[in-house]
């Protein structure tokens, strides 16, 4: 996200996706930013990892899911027993599900489709992006 304080003119990175980039941390892609109308420096971002909020103008940024467990999926393969789930998220990587109620990122970044080889259990296939693959994490 940018930030200009000058009508444009000029501008300045206001967050980044990692903390090797910089701080303060928000998930990229953003697809809505909401402004309050009464109190100043108040500003709302909605993106691929939810919705965050700032009270001072961008400095710092507060995540408002409570833990909420919301993300896109593309597409899913089960695990031959029925036991697994596999899936790839917009920007939340190649999901794996396996038990309880947390999912294990498998593969990050963008994830696509996924396909599970249902007569060898151990290969699972992700889709990442321009079609690239991957076997179980990997690269092919």
């Amino acid at each position: 996200m940018m930030k200009s304080t000058n009508g444009g003119s000029s501008w300045s990175q206001l967050t980044y996706w990692t903390s090797g980039y910089g701080t303060p941390v928000v998930h990229s892609d953003h697809h809505a930013i909401a402004f309050d109308p009464v109190t100043a420096n108040v500003v709302y971002a909605g993106d691929d990892g939810g919705i965050q909020k700032t009270t001072n103008g961008g400095t710092t940024w507060t995540s408002l899911n409570n833990n909420l467990a919301i993300t896109q999926f593309y597409g899913g393969a089960v695990y031959p027993t029925g036991t697994s789930y596999y899936g790839g998220t917009q920007d939340n990587g190649h999901l794996k599900f396996s038990s309880g109620t947390s999912w294990n990122v498998v593969a990050g970044g963008d994830g696509g489709y996924a396909a599970q080889d249902q007569s060898n259990s151990a290969v699972a296939y992700e889709e990442y992006v321009y079609l690239a693959m991957n076997v179980n994490g990997v690269g092919v």
